[in-house]
C-alpha cells in the first residue's frame, strides 16, 4: 500500500475515523503488526526542476503483538439494582465482591 500517513483530525472520533492504512479486522485475537517504509528521493540545484534519486531504501519494522477486541453497545432502561437479569447484569466486573456483601 503506497499511502502516505498524516495526523488525524483533532475533532475526528477516534474509533470512527478511519485512513487508507486504516485496516478491518474480521475476528477478534492476536496478531503480530508489522510496518515497513519506503523511502524515496528527489532533489535540486541552482533553481533547477525536482530530480527523482535512483533507488529506494526500504525499513522494515519489528513486529509487534495487537489484542484485537470487539466491542457491542447496547442501550438499557434500568440498571443492574432493579433488573439483575438484564443485559450484562451476570458480569463479573458488575457483581459485588464476596468480602462486600
Amino acid at each position: 500500500m503506497a499511502e502516505a500517513g498524516s495526523p488525524r483530525p483533532d475533532d475526528a472520533d477516534p474509533y470512527e475515523f478511519s485512513t487508507p492504512t486504516s485496516v478491518v479486522y474480521e475476528e477478534t485475537g492476536n496478531y503480530d503488526i508489522g510496518l515497513e517504509t519506503v523511502y524515496t528521493g528527489q532533489f535540486r540545484y541552482n533553481g533547477s526542476p525536482w530530480l527523482p534519486v535512483s533507488g529506494v531504501a526500504v525499513v522494515p519494522s519489528d513486529p509487534r503483538g495487537a489484542s484485537i477486541w470487539e466491542t457491542v453497545t447496547r442501550n438499557v432502561a434500568e440498571d443492574c439494582v432493579d433488573n439483575p437479569d438484564g443485559w450484562a447484569c451476570r458480569s463479573p466486573w458488575l457483581t459485588t465482591p464476596p468480602w462486600e456483601k
